[in-house]
């Protein structure tokens, strides 16, 4: 027996993209003032104002942007969560490939808190000594995998009902554009110039906007996959 439409779980997903959007807007732009301010303003990167400015700056980690981030990637693991357990209630064709996502979005929302390709980067720079577009050499392994994983689900996509599957791309394009594409393009502003260039704030900035958008486009795509597949939970897509 079905529920009834009183007793539905409705989310406006407008409205949470709209807030998020919002909210992410914010964010970049506090990021943007703060960088400038610490390398451009302040006497020392060490004074109070300063210091305090780091909380806000899009490169500086652990800070709001990055927790932020983290939140954005957390949440979308959460909704794969949901769509893997739905799909192993009912042993539906993919259901593996659920999984691995939700693994793969936990990974990326635990790498956002606690720098584990900050760590990785400073290891193979060493051991390889990259320059240019490949100086971040974490995008090395990161930029395989990625490509890997992207062959992968090549089928996994073509089998997802089509608008789902165009939104699945777009939000996957977008953020590994930000995340390893745009790292490229600062690499050589970092080599050369260093990160209190004016050209890193910007490139920084498009980054980590490119990360965020992406992550709430798919968090959107989640959301209204999940209504396909739950009858309890009514997304709206309008306020």
């Amino acid at each position: 027996m079905q529920m009834s439409e009183s007793r539905k779980i409705e989310i406006s997903v407008a409205k949470i993209t709209k807030t998020l959007g919002i909210t992410t807007a914010v964010v970049l732009a506090a990021g943007f003032v703060a960088n400038y301010y610490i390398y451009h303003v302040a006497k020392h990167a060490d004074t109070k104002m300063a210091s305090l400015m780091q909380r806000f700056d899009l490169g500086f980690e652990p800070s709001i942007p990055n927790f932020y981030s983290a939140l954005l990637l957390l949440s979308c693991a959460i909704c794969l969560c949901i769509i893997s357990s739905s799909k192993f209630a009912h042993a539906i064709k993919w259901k593996k490939y659920w999984v691995l996502l939700t693994l793969i979005f936990f990974f990326l929302s635990l790498d956002e808190a606690v720098m584990i390709h900050e760590m990785a980067d400073a290891v193979l720079q060493r051991k390889l000594n990259t320059t240019g577009v490949l100086y971040l050499a974490w995008v090395i392994p990161f930029g395989i995998f990625a490509a890997a994983v992207g062959l992968i689900y090549l089928r996994f996509l073509m089998d997802l009902e089509r608008k789902t599957a165009i939104r699945f791309v777009v939000a996957g394009a977008i953020f590994v554009g930000g995340a390893i594409g745009m790292e490229m393009a600062a690499a050589p502003i970092i080599e050369t110039v260093g990160p209190s260039s004016i050209y890193h704030t910007f490139t920084q900035t498009i980054e980590e906007g490119m990360e965020m958008t992406g992550a709430i486009l798919f968090l959107r795509a989640l959301l209204l996959y999940i209504a396909q597949i739950h009858d309890d939970i009514l997304v709206k897509t309008s306020p």
